[in-house]
């Protein structure tokens, strides 16, 4: 499991990705944007590239930012300003708020 730096959620409900970690997940940057899917389990936020329809869909915009929607940080009780902490593991990224 690889750890990446800490990040803050914008005042848009965004959250900078690492270019390493765009690259790992087949996210290259300049691409047109990219949507994956968000899982929400327990107090982590799960993110996979392949698309699934019963969890929230999320764009990743051309400059590497993944957007939260308003009803997903509602369910995980994020707000703009919460810094979160990201892992990389098996092909999934793992975000977690922290105190």
């Amino acid at each position: 499991m690889e750890r990446y730096s800490a990040k803050t959620i914008d005042e848009f409900g965004r959250i900078p990705l690492h270019n390493e970690l765009r690259e790992k997940l087949g996210l290259f940057e300049y691409k047109a944007k990219s949507v994956v899917t968000l899982k929400p389990l327990g107090s982590i936020l799960i993110l996979q590239t392949k698309m699934e329809d019963e969890y929230f869909g999320s764009e990743i915009d051309d400059i590497g930012r993944l957007t939260l929607t308003k009803e997903l940080q509602k369910t995980m009780g994020w707000q703009p300003g919460n810094k979160i902490a990201i892992y990389y593991v098996d092909d999934v990224m793992l975000i977690l708020r922290l105190a």
